[in-house]
């Protein structure tokens, strides 16, 4: 979360050995508040939103906190508040995401830890066909992933060079209507902004 944001992201690391092993876990399945390992990530996500929704905050999860909530079970179920980040690409897409609010961070497309060549990136588009008005307006937008625990981007020269200039076409992507982008066009405009990335001593990969 950033200073002033009202939107709290959440993720969960945790393996269902963890949920298996932690005893606190294993008492509340002998108690009957959940029926089994595989309901405490809804129940834990539903809890913790009940507590950023009193602080007049807004949770948005990754993509397995809606495939995880039981829309039957109360509290197993995120409010429709609550929105999430789409990045499993490589699976089924989750049940009823068009009809949440989402950010498109597909896993294949826009994570900048990985090799993703610019043009793969730009001719991405995160609005699919064929959805409705409603559900057209559930999209908040993209997002661009890196994540700095890896090696290679601990520097800030690791940094940059794996998000420039790349990120030039994620802006694209996300403020640009499908119609009006053109990847020969983009081509010979990113000329110019590696000049100016270049000027400004960032680091650039390829």
């Amino acid at each position: 979360m950033t200073r002033g944001s009202d939107v709290l992201a959440i993720g969960f690391g945790t393996t269902v050995a963890m949920w298996t092993a932690g005893y606190l876990c294993q008492d509340l399945i002998g108690q009957g508040v959940v029926a089994g390992v595989d309901r405490l990530q809804a129940y834990f996500e539903t809890r913790l939103e009940a507590m950023v929704r009193a602080r007049g905050r807004r949770l948005i999860a990754w993509d397995e906190a809606l495939v995880s909530e039981d829309p039957a079970t109360p509290s197993e179920r995120l409010s429709s508040d609550a929105a999430f980040m789409y990045w499993r690409d490589f699976m089924t897409l989750p049940a009823r995401l068009y009809d949440r609010d989402w950010v498109a961070t597909p896993f294949t497309r826009l994570y900048l830890d990985y090799p993703t060549k610019i043009d793969r990136i730009y001719s991405y588009e995160p609005e699919p066909d064929g959805l409705t008005q409603a559900q057209r307006a559930h999209l908040l937008g993209v997002e661009g992933a890196i994540w700095t625990g890896y090696p290679n981007a601990r520097s800030d020269e690791g940094f940059e060079a794996h998000i420039f200039p790349r990120l030039l076409a994620i802006a694209e992507v996300g403020w640009t209507a499908r119609e009006q982008r053109d990847l020969a066009d983009f081509t010979r405009r990113l000329e110019g902004h590696e000049r100016r990335l270049e000027l400004l001593a960032v680091h650039q990969g390829p």
